[in-house]
């Protein structure tokens, strides 16, 4: 979390387990990370187009789950202008 912190304001695109966002299936899914808001995360899911509050933990997990659960590597995009 230290690391997407870090990098918020550049709106990083994450990689996680789809499973903790809709409660449906474990299944690798990119979300955007818009900005931190006390200990819950604006993010913008592009499967619906919304823009979601999610908590730190559920967002910790759904990216620990994409490695030990899913088996894929986590992964953080950030572009630079």
């Amino acid at each position: 979390m230290k690391l997407i912190n870090k990098f918020i304001n550049k709106h990083p695109i994450l990689y996680v387990d789809s499973y903790y966002l809709f409660r449906v299936y474990h299944y690798p899914h990119f979300i955007t990370i818009l900005e931190k808001i006390n200990s819950k995360y604006k993010i913008f899911d592009p499967w619906d187009g919304k823009e979601k509050l999610i908590k730190s933990n559920i967002l910790a997990k759904s990216i620990s789950s994409l490695r030990n659960h899913i088996k894929f590597c986590p992964q953080m995009i950030i572009l630079e202008s």
